[in-house]
């Protein structure tokens, strides 16, 4: 397989992960690939893939984990123009550089669309959005699992072909636990499947998370937690009631580049960022952008 001999080069220029761990949930393989945590739960130093093919949850694990270190240790003016790392995707070169170059810029836009729509959206309530109930059998297995009441489909669109999906899963003791992606009709389901391997990471994180007042969470943990443990159902309510009008307008990109780092011919990292793009993980703890 393609990945294997990528970690294969990556081994040979110690860049790549010295952990990496599997497991399988149902018909789901969960990859971590990390060479420290920086936090018990949901950790950003870990690089997480998740899918029904193993090779390809390998190649997203490991694909997060390089995204993350090549760009923190990148010189590159367009790291450092925010804190958190909204629009950043990277895409191994196996053979064809164009193809990398290509899919990294996709991967880099479709994320910024999604933290730029779901910020916009939780933020604005004027924001248009559809909500429906979805069922499946990939639904009921998270439901059987994890006691769920209910699981949601949210579509908040905008003025472009793309489109935000998030995954509301709302538990019986009244928590919200979400998962979301963007892209276009055309990749329809595989918006679904990353939506839903978010909701998975997610939920799972959530039910190993025993002691509430653990003075080490992070603050990505402790929204997560106090959304999931029903601390703000209203909130998410008061959200999901409002009623909205306007569809959101993309505004213009101030970055839309690839990411200069010394070992580009193995691995393809772009960042994409819009105008005036909020924050997602930032701002008061009670926004549900997760």
């Amino acid at each position: 397989m393609e990945i294997l001999e990528f970690l294969k080069s990556l081994r040979l220029r110690k860049l790549a992960p010295e952990r990496i761990e599997v497991a399988e949930w149902n018909t789901w393989t969960l990859v971590s690939s990390y060479s420290c945590k920086s936090s018990k739960y949901i950790s950003e130093s870990v690089g997480m893939g998740i899918d029904r093919n193993p090779y390809v949850a390998l190649a997203k694990s490991i694909t997060e984990f390089l995204e993350r270190k090549l760009s923190k240790e990148s010189d590159d003016f367009v790291v450092k123009l925010t804190e958190r790392s909204d629009g950043f995707a990277a895409f191994p070169i196996y053979s064809n550089h164009q193809l990398s170059q290509m899919k990294a810029r996709q991967n880099a836009f479709a994320e910024a669309v999604e933290r730029l729509t779901w910020a916009n959206w939780w933020d604005d309530t004027s924001i248009i959005f559809n909500r429906e109930i979805v069922k499946s059998f990939m639904i009921d297995q998270i439901q059987n699992e994890f006691d769920l009441k209910s699981t949601s489909i949210i579509t908040v669109p905008t003025n472009s072909p793309f489109y935000l999906k998030i995954l509301l899963a709302e538990k019986n003791n009244g928590g919200f636990v979400t998962g979301g992606a963007a892209g276009t009709s055309e990749q329809d389901s595989e918006i679904f499947s990353r939506a839903y391997g978010e909701l998975l990471r997610h939920l799972i994180a959530i039910k190993k998370m025993c002691i509430r007042d653990d003075s080490s969470l992070s603050f990505y943990e402790r929204r997560l937690l106090g959304f999931g443990s029903g601390d703000w159902h209203e909130l998410v309510l008061e959200r999901l009631n409002q009623s909205s009008y306007k569809v959101l307008e993309l505004p213009e990109m101030v970055v839309d580049q690839a990411v200069s780092h010394p070992h580009s011919d193995l691995i393809s990292i772009h960042r994409c960022l819009f105008k005036n793009q909020p924050l997602f993980v930032g701002g008061p703890l009670e926004r549900l952008c997760i």
